[in-house]
């Protein structure tokens, strides 16, 4: 799997399970999720201004591996513009946690040894499938294993508390 940074892809989804990332399960059969499935293209707004993420990002998901009880990650993409590279990762779980929840993570990383790769996320508890039905979640920027980060995930996930906190939608196109 290609990788921005050593241990970026963990990072990503440590957010979304809220623990380390398990090893892939035995090869067999790719996950189905009642959500998020090979071939689908999403969108991710975030609902204030964000330099980094002019309009909207889209989201094609390729291949899914089993990841924890249930869950899918799908083969993140990965593309150039100039010196930055961009990673884009989706992912379902619907057992870790209570509600379900989808994220989508933008991980953007510039040459080696200048700034730290930054993260945008956008979590979305309790998702469907149905196309061009904006949904809105937490929008989550910076670095993903920070206690207070993490925190506010899962006060979104276990309660939809999103008073005070920066917005985002995702919206699946096709």
């Amino acid at each position: 799997m290609p990788r921005l940074h050593p241990g970026v892809p963990c990072a990503a989804l440590a957010l979304v399970s809220f623990a380390l990332a398990r090893p892939p399960a035995p090869a067999g059969p790719a996950p189905v999720t009642p959500v998020l499935a090979a071939g689908q293209t999403w969108t991710m707004k975030a609902d204030v201004p964000v330099a980094a993420l002019p309009g909207a990002v889209t989201f094609t998901l390729g291949a899914s591996r089993a990841v924890g009880r249930g869950g899918a990650a799908f083969q993140p993409t990965v593309t150039s513009a100039g010196h930055q590279r961009f990673q884009d990762d989706m992912f379902y779980d619907p057992e870790d946690s209570d509600p379900v929840f989808i994220t989508a993570t933008r991980l953007i990383s510039q040459p080696a040894g200048k700034v730290p790769p930054a993260s945008y996320s956008c979590l979305v508890r309790t998702p469907h499938a149905r196309l061009n039905e904006a949904q809105r979640g937490l929008f989550v920027t910076g670095d993903l294993m920070q206690p207070a980060t993490v925190r506010a995930a899962q006060l979104y996930i276990n309660t939809g508390a999103l008073t005070g906190q920066p917005t985002c939608t995702l919206t699946r196109t096709r």
